[in-house]
């Protein structure tokens, strides 16, 4: 797995966040995790303050002060994020709901995880998918 991943990750609950980056760290020693509590606050830091995209972002749909639908619209409608592998998660994710996601530009949207071992599983599993053409496979886990 490449090092010096940039992950943005997005949640209202800090013990969320934590769990996160702590998961994130144990697939990634190397990875840069940068976490946001809003939405709003996170788009603005990323597009105006990054010199370069964030490899990642992982975002809470229920985060609060911006919906998730207009987070990703301020990526997907500029082309140079378009090699930034967004991660939708919610505590309930209906199919439905995750397919809608991926239509907007999700890359990939999932129920948050239950418990460590299952976070662990799907965070590596998204770490580790290769990219074609240097964009990320699309699909929903």
């Amino acid at each position: 797995m490449s090092t010096n991943k940039k992950i943005i990750i997005i949640d209202g609950s800090v013990a969320d966040l934590t769990l996160l980056e702590s998961i994130i760290y144990s697939i990634s020693p190397d990875a840069q995790c940068i976490s946001f509590v809003y939405a709003d606050e996170a788009a603005e830091v990323i597009l105006h303050d990054m010199k370069q995209p964030p490899q990642y972002i992982l975002i809470d749909a229920d985060t609060a002060r911006m919906p998730v639908l207009k987070f990703l619209q301020c990526f997907r409608q500029r082309p140079a994020w378009d090699f930034c592998c967004i991660v939708i998660f919610s505590a309930t994710m209906p199919s439905a709901v995750a397919e809608a996601y991926k239509k907007e530009g999700a890359d990939f949207a999932f129920q948050k995880p239950l418990s460590e071992g299952e976070g662990m599983r799907l965070l590596a599993a998204i770490l580790s998918k290769t990219r074609v053409n240097d964009k990320p496979i699309m699909q929903v886990v």
